[in-house]
């Protein structure tokens, strides 16, 4: 039997809506724009777009570079609608894509301050 540790079990408790906005705060510290859509389901159905666009969007004009990442908390799936979105967005160079858990927190800590990519 496996013990969970206090720090898995944190991790598992922990909201995506608290991730997502520890995330802004850190990047807009670092000198990230950043853009998040609080009710992506309902705006994309009232405007009839493709569903499944990421939730967080950061942009670094001085780094010249452009996140776009979907927070899940750490027991949170990735949709079907979300898996196309990631995959389309793969495809262009300019553009870093990522899916975060909060257990990813160091290495975005280090995506971020762009020491790592």
């Amino acid at each position: 039997m496996s013990r969970v540790s206090p720090e898995q079990r944190w991790l598992r408790t922990k909201a995506e809506d608290a991730f997502q906005s520890e995330l802004l705060d850190v990047a807009r510290r670092l000198g990230w724009l950043a853009f998040h859509d609080h009710d992506a389901r309902r705006d994309n159905d009232l405007a009839g777009v493709d569903k499944g666009f990421p939730d967080t969007v950061l942009c670094h004009p001085r780094q010249r570079r452009l996140i776009i990442a979907e927070l899940k908390r750490e027991t949170g799936r990735v949709s079907s609608e979300q898996l196309v979105w990631l995959g389309a967005l793969m495809q262009i160079p300019a553009i870093e894509v990522y899916s975060w858990k909060p257990r990813d927190w160091d290495s975005i800590l280090e995506i971020l301050q762009g020491r790592s990519r």
